[in-house]
C-alpha cells in the first residue's frame, strides 16, 4: 500500500510540476500611459488599439493602461501610483509633453521609456528613454522638399507653444536655412480656440506680401478650428503641416477646410497590418496604431530572447537591428531614436492618402 502511494505521489509530481511552472511563469509588467480622453484621445485610442492587437501575440506581457488626458501632471500621478505598488519593467507613453514630464523620473529609477512622440528632448542625453516616432529632422527635410516642389517661396508659420510643435519648429528652422521665406512667424497659446484676431492681423501684415502657403504647426484641438476660421475670413492659401492633419476629429472641426491639404506623417504601416487593424477596430483611426503595435512587439521579442529585467529590456530596444514591424523594417540609432520613414500625405474626403 505504501509503495502504491509512493508511485502515485511520484506520478502526480511528474505531471503537475511542469504545468504549475508554466502557469506561474512571471509576466513582464508594461505600463502604457496614454491620452484616452480629451483632445488627444484619437492618438491614445489608436495607440491602445495597436497595443491590444500586439498583446494577442505576446503571452508574457502584462499590459496595463492609464489615462492621462494628455496632461503631464496626470502622467506623473499615474506613474507614481504604479511606482508605489508594483513597479513596471518598462513604460510606454504618447505625446511629447507627457513623455518629457516622466522621463527624468524613469531615468532615476532605471526604467526604460518608449515615447511615441516627436520631441527629441525626451530622450536626449538619457540612457533609459527612446523616441519611437519618425524623427522631426526627417519630417522637416521632407516638408521643405515638398514645399519647394510645389513652388512655394514665401510662407506663414503658426506654432502652438507645446513641446511637440515647438520641436518641429526648431527642426524646420534648422533644415530650412533660407530655402523658404518665413514672412509671418506667430506662436500661439495652447488653449486658444478663437483665432479671428490673429487671422485679421495676418491679413493686414501680408497685404503687400504674396504668401504662397501657411504652415499650420498647431496642436490637437486647434488645427481644425484654425483652418475653418481661415477660410471663413477669406484666406485661401494652401495649408500644410507635420502629422496632425491626420486626425478625423480635426478634419471634421475644419468644416472641410482641411480637405485636399497636405502634410508630412510617418509612412503608412504595412498593408497586412492595416487590414487586420481595420477589421479588429473599424471605428479607430490608424494614427500611431502601428507604433503602439511595434512597441509591444519589440518588448515581446526581447522577452522571447530571455530578457526580462528593466536593464535587459532597455539594452534590447537601444540595440535592435532590422526589426521587421508593422511600420516596416527599422533599427535603433545611436541617439535614442529609430530609422522610421516619413511620407507626404493628403487629406481626402475618404480619409488620408499617401502621395507617391
Amino acid at each position: 500500500m505504501v509503495q502504491i502511494l509512493n508511485i502515485i505521489t511520484i506520478l502526480f509530481t511528474i505531471f503537475t510540476i511542469p504545468s504549475l511552472s508554466y502557469a506561474d511563469q512571471k509576466k513582464i509588467k508594461v505600463l502604457a500611459i496614454l491620452p484616452l480622453s480629451g483632445e488627444m484621445a484619437a492618438l491614445g485610442d489608436s495607440g491602445k488599439s495597436g497595443m491590444l492587437l500586439a498583446l494577442e501575440k505576446s503571452p508574457n506581457v502584462d499590459l496595463q493602461f492609464e489615462d492621462d488626458s494628455g496632461a503631464p501632471k496626470n502622467t506623473v500621478s499615474a506613474l507614481q501610483k504604479h511606482l508605489a505598488t508594483e513597479m513596471p519593467s518598462i513604460v510606454i507613453t504618447a505625446s511629447s509633453g507627457t513623455s518629457k514630464a516622466i522621463a527624468p523620473i524613469l531615468e532615476n529609477k532605471k526604467i526604460p521609456l518608449i515615447a511615441i512622440a516627436t520631441d527629441e528632448e525626451i530622450s536626449k542625453n538619457k540612457k533609459y528613454a527612446v523616441n519611437f516616432w519618425v524623427t522631426p529632422d526627417e519630417e522637416a527635410r521632407l516638408l521643405i522638399k515638398e514645399s519647394l516642389r510645389r513652388g512655394y517661396k514665401n510662407i506663414a508659420l503658426f506654432t502652438t507653444i507645446h513641446p511637440g510643435t515647438m520641436s518641429i519648429k526648431r527642426k524646420f528652422t534648422e533644415a530650412n536655412n533660407g530655402s523658404l521665406n518665413v514672412i509671418v512667424d506667430e506662436e500661439i497659446a495652447p488653449d486658444l480656440k478663437d483665432f479671428r484676431s490673429i487671422i485679421t492681423k495676418f491679413k493686414s501684415q501680408t497685404k503687400n506680401n504674396k504668401i504662397d502657403a501657411i504652415f499650420t504647426n498647431l496642436f490637437f484641438g486647434q488645427i481644425g478650428l484654425f483652418s475653418k476660421q481661415l477660410r471663413e475670413l477669406g484666406v485661401k492659401q494652401d495649408l500644410f503641416a507635420i502629422e496632425l492633419f491626420e486626425d478625423e476629429n480635426e478634419v471634421k472641426a475644419s468644416n472641410s477646410a482641411l480637405i485636399d491639404q497636405w502634410y508630412i506623417q510617418a509612412d503608412d504601416a504595412s498593408g497586412e497590418f492595416l487590414k487586420t487593424y481595420s477589421e479588429k477596430f473599424p471605428k479607430s483611426t490608424s494614427f500611431g496604431a502601428a507604433n503602439g503595435y511595434d512597441a509591444v512587439m519589440l518588448i515581446n521579442k526581447a522577452i522571447s530572447e530571455g530578457k526580462s529585467s528593466s536593464e535587459d529590456l532597455n539594452n534590447f530596444i537601444h540595440s535592435v537591428k532590422d526589426f521587421n514591424g508593422a511600420i516596416g523594417v527599422f533599427s535603433s540609432t545611436n541617439d535614442n531614436r529609430f530609422t522610421l520613414p516619413a511620407a507626404v500625405k493628403v487629406v481626402t474626403k475618404d480619409g488620408f492618402k499617401r502621395l507617391e
